[in-house]
C-alpha cells in the first residue's frame, strides 16, 4: 500500500475487517485500487463501504442512494447526503443485495457517467428488481462521477437531481433505445417489443396502462394491438414459470 490513500473497510456493524488503498499521483503502471486479501472476516462482495454509518439514515429516510467508488460516497457525505454506500465497483452481488433488501428502503442507483456505469445500472436495477426492491435511478450528465459532478457543480446540483430520480422502468425504457433508430421500422419493432418484454414481468397494473398508453401516442400504434402482443407474452413467460415449477419437482421427486 506505499504510496497509496488507504481507505478503511467495515462490516456491516462497523468492525475494520480489510483496507483498501488507491493511486493519486497517476501512476500508469499500477493498478488504481489495491485491497486486502480475503479472509474469514474480510470478503469484498459481502460488504458495502459506509454501509454502517448510513444504515440508520437510511431506514429512517426510506431511501439508500448507491455510488461505485469511495470518493463518491465520501463527497456525498461531506455534502449532507450520510444515507450512501459504495460498491467499490459495479457489480452488484447477492450478499449486497441482501443487505440493502434489510434496510428495508427504495434504493437510488447513481452510478458513474459513462458506458460501464450505464451498463451496471441496468444490470444491478434489474437484480434489485427481481429481489422486490423499489429501485429508482440518476444519471448525472457532464461529469465522470457524483464526485466530479459535486466538485464542477456544487451540491446543491445534485440534491436537485436526487430530488427527481427516474423510476428504474422509466430508465430502462430510455435504456433500450440505446443504438437504436427508431424512425426505422426493424428498430422501433425491437424496441417495443422489448419494453413489452419487461412491462409482461411487472405486476403494476397502472404501470402497464400508462406505458402502453405512452408507446401508442408516441410512436401511433394500437393500442389493441400492443395489450393482445403483451397477453402473448404474459402467457409464455406463466408456461416458462409452469414448466420449471414441474421440472423443479421432478428434481425433487428423483
Amino acid at each position: 500500500f506505499s504510496r497509496r490513500i488507504t481507505f478503511p473497510l467495515w462490516d456491516k456493524d462497523g468492525n475494520i475487517v480489510g483496507f483498501s488503498a488507491r493511486i493519486y499521483r497517476g501512476e500508469k503502471d499500477a493498478s488504481k485500487y489495491m485491497n486486502s486479501k480475503e479472509t474469514k472476516i474480510f470478503k469484498k462482495g459481502e460488504t458495502l463501504y459506509n454501509y454502517h454509518n448510513a444504515k440508520d439514515e437510511a431506514k429512517r429516510k426510506k431511501e439508500i442512494v448507491v455510488v461505485e467508488g469511495f470518493m463518491d460516497a465520501i463527497r456525498l457525505m461531506v455534502s449532507g447526503v450520510t444515507n450512501v454506500v459504495a460498491l467499490q465497483g459495479t457489480a452488484m452481488t447477492t450478499e449486497q443485495i441482501s443487505l440493502l433488501k434489510k434496510l428495508r428502503a427504495k434504493v437510488i442507483l447513481c452510478l458513474d457517467n459513462d458506458n460501464a456505469g450505464l451498463l451496471a445500472t441496468a444490470n444491478n436495477g434489474e437484480e434489485l428488481v427481481k429481489n422486490g426492491v423499489e429501485t429508482f435511478v440518476i444519471r448525472l450528465s457532464g461529469e465522470k462521477d457524483p464526485d466530479e459532478y459535486i466538485v464542477a457543480n456544487g451540491k446543491e446540483a445534485f440534491l436537485e437531481n436526487l430530488e427527481h430520480p427516474l423510476t428504474f422502468f422509466e430508465f430502462k425504457m430510455n435504456y433500450l433505445k440505446q443504438n437504436k433508430d427508431l424512425s426505422k421500422v426493424e428498430d422501433l419493432a425491437d424496441y417495443v417489443n422489448a419494453v413489452l418484454k419487461d412491462l409482461g414481468e411487472s405486476n403494476d397494473p397502472i404501470l402497464r396502462e400508462v406505458t402502453l398508453s405512452k408507446l401508442s401516442q408516441e410512436y401511433n400504434l394500437s393500442m389493441d394491438v400492443l395489450k393482445s402482443k403483451l397477453d402473448k407474452k404474459e402467457v409464455v413467460l406463466e408456461k416458462k414459470e409452469e414448466l420449471k415449477k414441474e421440472d423443479n419437482n421432478k428434481k425433487e421427486i428423483d
